[in-house]
């Protein structure tokens, strides 16, 4: 039974408690710190297909002290393992205050599609990223993958994550679960995990610090940790990995590997913590390609996380390191060049500019090659139409050539000898400079050229006249503008009751003609139960009873009932403004008296319930006569904020408040005692009213 459940046991929880508040260490850094902390909530189910496997696990009563005791710590980030069959439980706590990562899901059979890992953050934290990677190998032998921990059950592995504890540090976080139990396939799985988990994080180019910690089962005495890990993860330049344990506990000293197991005595060796090694561990990574710093502070075994019994509460006791982070930035500097011509380009080849800052900083950029500059020097009877031999000679750098049998072309210069007009084309003409050969072309009619003026307005009815006249030729043609249409706007408005209806009359701005339309008659506007057009009494509704919820809505109306061995009750009061305590058979549609109506209220971070009574709004409250059961219930004028609690798990809300140090219930006690805030906690269903 417990070597199964070593082998569902996941990643040990990461709890980034931030104490962030950041401070200037100097004009170009920012410090801070954070907690990370390992734990296991023993989420196994306490049988699997009617076989025992865990009896004595914490279950969901177990699960939600270890919510609670969560929430007492104040806890920033959470990752838990064995996060298996009771996540509702764990999460009853801190649904208020946090986030969570992905529930995979429970533990039914005997192959699971979860890792047992969960992730869960305080609201202070941003968290984002979330991978999940299976391990490439591990070992279990036996029908079913059970023997040897029962490592195929599950889908083991590691998850990623990237936390932004303060504005600009971000961390990449790795949770991991290895394989379980200590035989030779055992060890040879796990080493093959950590050189997995190596190589990937060798692998990110994220630039930022990494914290890996979770349940390893590895023990650096039994295990080549330090060689396979530590050791591989140094090879890589951008990397400095540190082992808290080994840094704060150990001052940097290593056990040997294939020395006695350090056991600590409350798992039959003779250790007190934190001297005994456990296989709960937590590295982190300086990266240098990072502009962020971790220093380990402190490393913790946190002994304390009981029951009210002393017993302990996970599978494993945390593990709590907490670290101090270093932001460090550089000072903007804005490069200023001056250029530089260090090679001057020629006709063939590249120059070269070179642009410096007075920082010392310099770059070059190429000059492209100037090419030849070729003009006739000397021309050996060529013309414009018959070859000769042209000479051609760069003007910078003197090279030459000569082409045989081209002629020089025609050198024509234009002019235009016809002008063209709006609807008749022109003429040009090109002559040659050399020779004189002379070509006409046309030159395209220019078109008209129009202005228009409106030489008739349109109205709302009739249509204008727009004369368009051509500026060069005096071309006149006339085109007709579209009536305009009427431009109707509100005149004015009878506005209709609930039995004449209304109109708007509709005037044109233009011409002044107008047209009526009915707006029609409208509802009854009631007003303390009379409608003020007519005068007709409002019909009096009926409360109706609706289903039960655990939502509330501020300002919702609900029916509060308490259910018991001896029968259910209703809370109500009487004319008197006395609190009853009826028996409840009412059904969801069924018609309720206005008296076991109650509205609940958002007040800070409680809730206020309240009658709306004829003497106006009363508040619930405990009152000042104190009973067997508790304080007697009352109304009063001034509000009375009560606590609230969930129970999903039966359907229910409670409803507490402190008084001398203890919180005291609303529930119904007695027939003899009535509705009273007791010590005896216990919760009432909410029935939504309509």
């Amino acid at each position: 039974m417990k070597r199964l459940k070593r082998a569902l046991s996941g990643l040990t929880a990461l709890c980034l408690a931030l104490s962030l508040v950041p401070a200037m260490a100097s004009a170009a850094e920012t410090s801070g710190s954070f907690t990370v902390t390992s734990m296991n909530v023993d989420g196994l189910p306490n049988k699997i297909l009617g076989i025992s496997i865990n009896s004595d696990g914490p279950g969901p009563d177990g699960t939600k002290a270890i919510s609670e005791k969560m929430a007492e710590y104040g806890w920033d980030i959470i990752g838990v393992s064995e996060d298996f069959n009771y996540n509702t439980e764990l999460m009853s706590s801190l649904t208020d205050d946090y986030n969570s990562g992905t529930h995979r899901g429970g533990i039914s059979g005997l192959n699971n599609d979860t890792d047992g890992l969960n992730l869960i953050w305080k609201n202070t934290a941003f968290v984002a990223g979330e991978k999940w990677t299976s391990w490439n190998t591990h070992y279990s032998t036996g029908i079913f993958d059970t023997g040897n921990g029962a490592d195929g059950m599950i889908d083991k592995g590691y998850r990623y994550y990237a936390a932004t504890v303060a504005e600009g540090v971000t961390v990449d976080v790795y949770i991991l679960h290895m394989d379980a139990d200590s035989d030779a396939g055992d060890i040879a799985a796990r080493e093959s995990q950590l050189t997995q988990l190596a190589n990937a994080i060798k692998a990110s180019n994220n630039g930022n610090p990494i914290i890996v910690m979770g349940d390893t089962n590895c023990r650096y005495t039994r295990e080549d940790l330090k060689g396979l890990f530590i050791d591989a993860i140094n090879e890589d330049e951008r990397f400095t990995i540190q082992d808290a344990w080994i840094e704060l506990v150990r001052d940097g000293d290593y056990p040997a590997h294939g020395s006695e197991a350090l056991v600590a005595k409350d798992k039959g060796g003779t250790y007190d913590y934190p001297d005994a090694e456990i296989v709960d561990k937590v590295f982190y990574i300086n990266n240098t390609e990072s502009d962020v710093t971790l220093n380990a502070k402190k490393y913790t075994i946190a002994e304390d996380f009981t029951d009210e019994n002393g017993t302990a509460l996970a599978d494993h006791w945390p593990v709590v390191v907490k670290f101090a982070y270093t932001l460090t930035t550089e000072e903007p500097h804005e490069h200023s060049y001056t250029a530089e011509e260090t090679r001057a380009a020629t006709c063939t080849g590249d120059g070269v500019m070179t642009y410096t800052c007075q920082c010392g900083e310099s770059y070059t950029e190429a000059i492209s090659a100037l090419g030849h500059d070729y003009q006739v020097t000397a021309n050996n009877g060529a013309t414009c139409t018959e070859a000769g031999t042209v000479t051609y000679t760069c003007t910078r750098c003197g090279d030459s050539y000569t082409e045989e049998g081209g002629s020089l072309g025609h050198d024509y210069q234009e002019t235009v000898t016809k002008e063209a007009t709006c609807t008749e084309s022109g003429t040009v003409t090109k002559t040659c400079t050399r020779c004189g050969d002379v070509q006409n072309s046309e030159l395209a009619a220019l078109g008209h050229d129009y202005q228009e003026t409106v030489t008739k307005e349109a109205t709302c009815t009739e249509s204008g006249t727009v004369t368009k006249t051509c500026t060069r030729c005096g071309d006149v043609q006339n085109s007709e503008l579209a009536a305009l249409g009427h431009d109707y706007q509100v005149k004015e408005t009878l506005l209709p009751t609930c039995t004449v209806p209304g109109k708007t009359t509709f005037v044109c701005t233009r011409c002044q003609d107008t047209y009526d339309k009915e707006i029609p008659v409208v509802e009854h506007n009631f007003v303390d139960g009379v409608c003020s057009y007519c005068g007709q009494a409002e019909a009096v509704r009926e409360p109706i009873l609706g289903n039960t919820t655990t939502r509330i809505i501020s300002g919702g109306e609900y029916a509060l009932v308490f259910n018991s061995t001896m029968g259910s009750y209703t809370l109500r009061y009487d004319k008197n403004m006395e609190l009853k305590c009826d028996g409840f058979s009412e059904k969801p549609g069924d018609s309720i008296t206005p008296r076991m109506v109650w509205t609940v209220t958002r007040e800070g971070m409680g809730y206020t319930i309240s009658a709306v009574t004829d003497d106006g709004e009363l508040y619930l409250a405990p009152g000042s006569e104190l009973t067997y059961g508790g304080y007697r219930l009352t109304l009063q004028d001034d509000p009375y904020v009560w606590s609230m609690k969930v129970d999903s798990s039966r359907g229910s809300v409670r409803f507490y408040t402190n008084i001398s140090r203890y919180n005291y219930y609303l529930r119904y006690f007695s027939a003899k005692q009535g509705w009273l805030a007791s010590t005896w906690a216990a919760g009432v269903k909410l029935y939504e009213v309509r």
